[in-house]
């Protein structure tokens, strides 16, 4: 949005409403992040938001094999 850049989403190994509705893998993926840099870090928030709105965007689901 800020840089005005085009985005391409690959999810792999997760389906994107993975993402938007976080479940069990999700969340604790985002619970070491946020141990690692604190949970109210400005970076993992970013991250939240980032990963939140690509679900939201077509892209390409690629399953392992």
């Amino acid at each position: 949005e800020e840089r005005d850049l085009m985005v391409f989403p690959v999810f792999y190994k997760v389906e994107p409403k993975e993402v938007r509705t976080p479940r069990e893998k999700y969340r604790e993926a985002m619970l070491k992040h946020e141990s690692k840099f604190g949970k109210d870090s400005e970076e993992v928030k970013r991250w939240k938001k980032a990963l939140y709105d690509a679900s939201s965007l077509s892209g390409w689901h690629l399953k392992d094999g």
